[in-house]
């Protein structure tokens, strides 16, 4: 076998064409990754994790998930967090069958998340179709009593439920701290209230 035909075998296995192993090495080279082999699949998600955040390489991801990257779900997936939702439907329509599905599923939560951290609101009916991960990303991500309380009530799961009532807590308590650091004499935010 000679150089060429292993070299088109190892970019087969990755499920690139030449072009897609091509679009790879530009962006492994854009991350700083100058040394990632496009046969190895831990070194491929490497660069694509750290490529998905930057809005530039976005072009680039697109193209080598649109030449057959076996690893297109989890790009997919990964770069969902980084975008609105109707760049979202883009990236989720270059995928296939449960593939698809998931990726759906994804946009849509994470367009909830994103909502509810800049208009927070009741969700206790929504929560049961809410998977686990959506609901342990909301605990994370918002500071809301509304939220947290919905989701410690109606939770999916007893340690979902147990999150939730543990944050607010953590929550409650780290604002009676400052409180209580602006109304200790000679604070700089002592008498401004």
């Amino acid at each position: 076998m000679t150089s060429s035909q292993g070299d088109v075998q190892a970019k087969a296995r990755a499920g690139l064409t030449s072009h897609g192993a091509a679009v790879f090495a530009d962006i492994a080279r854009a991350v700083g990754a100058h040394c990632a082999v496009v046969e190895d699949e831990h070194a491929r998600w490497f660069v694509y994790w750290k490529a998905a955040p930057e809005a530039g390489l976005r072009a680039l991801l697109l193209e080598v998930v649109a030449e057959g990257e076996q690893l297109q779900r989890p790009v997919v997936t990964e770069v969902l967090k980084y975008v609105d939702d109707v760049e979202g439907a883009r990236w989720v329509d270059l995928l296939a069958g449960e593939d698809r599905e998931f990726a759906e599923r994804r946009r849509r939560e994470w367009a909830l998340i994103r909502e509810l951290e800049t208009r927070p609101r009741t969700l206790a009916g929504e929560i049961a179709a809410l998977s686990p991960w959506c609901q342990r990303r909301l605990i994370e991500r918002i500071a809301d009593d509304v939220v947290l309380r919905d989701l410690a009530e109606h939770g999916v799961s007893r340690k979902i439920r147990h999150m939730a009532r543990e944050r607010m807590r953590l929550l409650r308590r780290a604002q009676q701290l400052l409180d209580a650091a602006t109304t200790l004499p000679g604070s700089p935010a002592a008498g401004l209230g």
